[in-house]
């Protein structure tokens, strides 16, 4: 008995005073941190802590600022935190918390919906007098077949002729339409393109410049989509400049006058060769007015006006009527926003989340507020937490560790958590996390998101331990050294899949 309470006791003293940056205690919601009257469970927790201590004891983390946090789902126990209610830059772990945010708020199940509307009393046979209008909530994935369902349920209403415009209603966001003005940094950092309510062929403009076999002919010019609201000026060459038999002097420039897109391509192409050119569309409702326009002459449908910009008279609801529609589930922008780590998509599922909400003039802004209200009213901690944009691009994001761990273990509560999950990339097999930590019993097992930017990295996820104990973890890195950071977080990934849980 006397051999047991000194083996206890100077278990204890080591925990405390050899590890004394662990927080090892911590009551909460959660559960606590170890309970450490239980002399069945001390040596593992205590074998596990010191391992990642090791890891982290490195020189190349020095001036690295980081916080982590480990926490089993299974038995309701924080086994290791580090710095875990630290602020700091998450970089593409923000994805989690507008993730979490929108299945919260609208639901696993929730679509995206595209809609065509007209006036109530428009229709007359087979004909509409008046306008139709393309109004849109945000669904990214909108591609020409989409718009071609809606122009054929157009056509199976009985209409074979539209005598008016065909509009583009962006109103569901508001006009801030650039990441860096919304989230107040006003830094690019990447390139997202504009987030609009309403766009086609993922807002890309694809231009493809074909040249024939004779010298001195223009090139052939496709624009990929397709629009109507498209005026492609071709000042294009076949030939060769500055005789340099394989040179290509294409370029491309894209404007807009009087609601039409102007693309302009000039220069030379060498014979029988092909140029791909891809651009960001900075009037993607319009194209896609413009495609909705041109699908409809497809299906037999004459449209005798123009393709136009212009808001639906939304103040009675009883003179509009929505003659098709398009649903998407918002899972599918999710998977791709934390599977791939899409940053455009991620900021169009941050403005759907708030183009619903709609409290404030600024989508941003109440995209801002469900996101905190998420996490109140599930108890998640977010002293001080700032979340500028929803893909993480924004330097001045703060969280912490500890946050993001409550927020996984929540949503394996929630009947969403599932959903949530399945977003998340697996450890060498795909996403993010393909190429790390093959070959280990992280591989095919571990689920997390990754966060990278010039001076971050992160990973928060879930694993399973060798006798399938569920945890959440969350680890962020701030400082120069990116790649070690990543190196590191992989070293303890796998110290995690190959932690067992056993009593002595």
């Amino acid at each position: 008995m006397l051999k047991k309470i000194c083996t206890f006791y100077i278990s204890l003293f080591v925990l405390l005073y050899i590890f004394p940056n662990s927080d090892l205690v911590s009551n909460n919601q959660f559960g606590s941190h170890l309970d450490i009257n239980s002399a069945d469970s001390l040596k593992n927790i205590q074998n596990l802590q010191y391992s990642i201590n090791s890891i982290l004891n490195d020189k190349n983390l020095q001036n690295a600022n980081y916080g982590l946090t480990v926490y089993s789902i299974t038995n309701n126990k924080f086994y290791y935190k580090r710095n875990s209610d630290k602020l700091l830059t998450p970089a593409s772990n923000t994805k989690l918390f507008t993730s979490f945010a929108c299945l919260s708020y609208l639901g696993e199940d929730f679509n995206t919906r595209t809609s065509v509307f007209c006036n109530s009393n428009a229709i007359s046979g087979n004909k509409l007098n008046g306008n139709v209008y393309l109004f849109g909530r945000g669904d990214i994935n909108l591609g020409i077949s989409d718009i071609e369902d809606l122009a054929q349920q157009i056509k199976n209403y009985g209409i074979n002729e539209i005598n008016g415009n065909v509009c583009a209603d962006a109103t569901f966001f508001d006009a801030d339409y650039y990441r860096k003005s919304y989230s107040g940094d006003n830094e690019e950092v990447e390139a997202t393109g504009p987030i609009h309510p309403i766009s086609v062929e993922k807002n890309l403009i694809n231009v493809l410049v074909k040249a024939g076999s004779l010298t001195g002919k223009p090139a052939n010019i496709q624009i990929i989509p397709s629009s109507t609201s498209f005026e492609v000026r071709n000042n294009t060459l076949v030939g060769y400049a500055r005789k340099k038999k394989k040179a290509s002097t294409i370029s491309v420039r894209i404007t807009t006058e009087n609601q039409k897109t102007i693309i302009s391509v000039s220069g030379t192409i060498p014979p029988k060769q092909t140029g791909y050119y891809s651009y960001f569309n900075n009037a993607p409702a319009l194209t896609a007015a413009g495609v909705l326009k041109e699908r409809l002459a497809v299906v037999g449908v004459k449209v005798n006006g123009a393709v136009v910009n212009a808001k639906i008279d939304k103040s009675n609801p009883k003179n509009i009527f929505e003659i098709a529609s398009f649903d998407r589930p918002i899972t599918d922008i999710m998977y791709w926003v934390n599977k791939k780590s899409d940053n455009f998509l991620a900021e169009m599922l941050f403005k759907i989340v708030g183009g619903n909400y709609g409290k404030y003039p600024s989508t941003a802004q109440s995209a801002r507020e469900v996101i905190l209200k998420a996490l109140d009213t599930n108890k998640i901690a977010r002293n001080n937490f700032v979340l500028n944009d929803g893909c993480g691009l924004s330097r001045r994001n703060l969280v912490t560790s500890e946050g993001l761990v409550q927020l996984l273990a929540t949503a394996k509560h929630k009947p969403f958590g599932g959903v949530l999950d399945s977003t998340l990339a697996i450890a060498g097999v795909d996403g993010t996390l393909r190429k790390r930590m093959s070959g280990t019993l992280a591989a095919n097992n571990l689920r997390a998101k990754t966060g990278t930017l010039r001076n971050v990295s992160s990973l928060a996820g879930y694993v399973r331990t060798l006798n399938g104990e569920l945890l959440a973890f969350a680890f962020i890195f701030n400082g120069p050294s990116v790649g070690y950071y990543k190196q590191t977080e992989n070293k303890i990934g796998e110290l995690l899949a190959n932690f067992q849980f056993l009593k002595y």
